[in-house]
């Protein structure tokens, strides 16, 4: 195994693991590796699902290639692998927040939990962006589309301190959702899940060491 592909895969395990620890699962069906997990072809991506199934809470999580990882094959597959899992007829329904839902929920945590002034709202390419500054002059900007495409932006005197944005699933060494630095040169996993209120522990921590260097 080539050592990039060795350290991607390592990489990639760590922050599986980081998500697990955070999101307190139950049951992991994880394979990680060169090959797609569902078919002979190298792999290019990793796809992931959490999902609350009766007292538990499943992750799973696979290597694929680019046809297995397209969003339609990849629907299918989680869909088949927990109805073959637990015998059910249909793959269980979960309730997530509509866009507008997100929005009130991140506007709300970031003014009253982050203490941000001055918040300004706006639709953004299909989703929103919220835009506010702390007391300290610490700018924060919080961008959804969907859960695959969102960032944090953390600018101070007009200089960016900290970004985390998503990326596309390739198999890469710093995953999917990924953090710069304050020189933006540096780049790591950072297992985020484009809520303010889920992100509030890396929110806390990420405004407490900028603020403490200023």
């Amino acid at each position: 195994m080539k050592p990039e592909i060795k350290s991607a895969i390592d990489s990639t395990n760590k922050m599986i693991n980081d998500k697990i620890e955070q999101l307190g699962i139950d049951f992991v069906l994880s394979n990680i590796s060169e090959k797609c997990s569902f078919c002979p072809s190298d792999a290019t991506g990793v796809i992931s699902q959490e999902i609350p199934l009766r007292e538990w809470i499943i992750g799973m999580y696979f290597s694929v290639c680019d046809f297995c990882g397209d969003q339609k094959h990849s629907a299918k597959i989680f869909d088949d692998l927990i109805k073959k899992i637990f015998s059910l007829k249909k793959p269980p329904i979960t309730e997530t927040l509509t866009i507008n839902e997100l929005q009130r929920q991140a506007t709300t945590f970031l003014k009253n939990d982050l203490q941000i002034k001055n918040l300004y709202e706006k639709e953004k390419d299909g989703g929103f962006e919220i835009v506010g500054v702390r007391k300290s002059g610490l700018k924060i900007i919080f961008r959804y589309k969907d859960m695959n495409n969102f960032a944090y932006v953390f600018t101070l005197n007009g200089e960016e301190k900290f970004r985390v944005d998503t990326a596309a699933h390739h198999l890469l060494p710093y995953g999917p959702d990924h953090l710069h630095d304050n020189k933006l040169k540096n780049i790591k996993a950072c297992p985020t899940f484009g809520s303010p209120f889920l992100d509030k522990k890396f929110l806390n921590m990420i405004i407490a060491n900028i603020e403490s260097q200023a």
